[in-house]
């Protein structure tokens, strides 16, 4: 079972040319790369397709939250 923390939402995917293209999509992500500053991450799916996820505050679903490792 995946759990719903695996997934970003609201996602644009790149195009093979590297430039944003259209759409909204959810991504199973199995790596990503956040960029703070810039409010966004990108996110890979198993096959490698890569999407461009917004985490800015109309965009709760897609901040990133600590994790919930515990250390004894």
């Amino acid at each position: 079972m995946v759990t719903k923390s695996r997934y970003f939402e609201h996602c644009t995917p790149y195009l093979p040319t590297g430039a944003i293209g259209k759409g909204d999509v959810t991504v199973h992500f199995i790596k990503f790369y956040s960029f703070p500053q810039e409010r966004y991450l990108d996110a890979y799916d198993s096959s490698g397709k890569r999407c461009k996820c917004s985490t800015d505050d109309a965009h709760p679903h897609n901040q990133l939250r600590p994790s919930k490792l515990f250390f004894t």
